[in-house]
């Protein structure tokens, strides 16, 4: 019984699937050498074209990615950020504006995960998104130092206008109205 799945004629679709070009969301990936970055302290700011890393060691430390959108309209900003055990919670903001909760960095290991900072509508200009320190997880062990470590792979930024699908949508709830 395990086994009928290669045993039976393939079913059909009725539907044509749209093109490959159709299906993957319009995502503009930032990567860091892509974007201007301002830290404090800077000292402890370690860039390279593809990566970088900082390490404030103070809990008034903080990063700052300065980025540029060339078309208005309502964004998902989100980020690949590294979660390890030197992490610390940072509080997030956009131009000055807290976006979201307090993230906790902390991981018992290294990973870098995806963090979604919501749905922002966004007009043609320059954004700062900057990750402050606001104090130690309450996760960390004891013993640990405090790094309030803090590395992004990239800023993703996904403008859904772009995208026919919440278009369709967009004017199906419009309609309705």
């Amino acid at each position: 019984m395990d086994n009928i799945w290669y045993q039976s004629e393939p079913i059909e679709l009725k539907e044509r699937i749209p093109p490959i070009s159709e299906r993957i969301a319009p995502y503009t990936i930032l990567n860091p050498k892509d974007l201007k970055i301002k830290a404090f302290p800077k000292m402890l700011l370690k860039e390279s074209e593809d990566e970088f890393y900082f390490t404030p060691v103070i809990s008034l430390g903080y990063i700052k990615f300065i980025f540029n959108v060339e078309k208005p309209g309502t964004y998902q900003i989100s980020a690949n950020i590294t979660h390890n055990m030197f992490s610390s919670v940072f509080k997030v903001s956009l131009d000055g504006k807290r976006i979201g909760d307090e993230i906790d960095l902390y991981l018992s290991g290294n990973d870098v995960l995806s963090v979604n900072f919501d749905l922002h509508k966004l007009s043609v200009g320059k954004y700062t998104l900057k990750f402050k320190v606001k104090h130690t997880s309450s996760k960390m062990r004891s013993m640990a130092r405090k790094a309030y470590y803090f590395s992004l792979d990239n800023i993703i930024l996904l403008r859904l206008e772009d995208m026919d699908g919440y278009n369709n949508a967009f004017k199906e709830l419009s309609a309705k109205k």
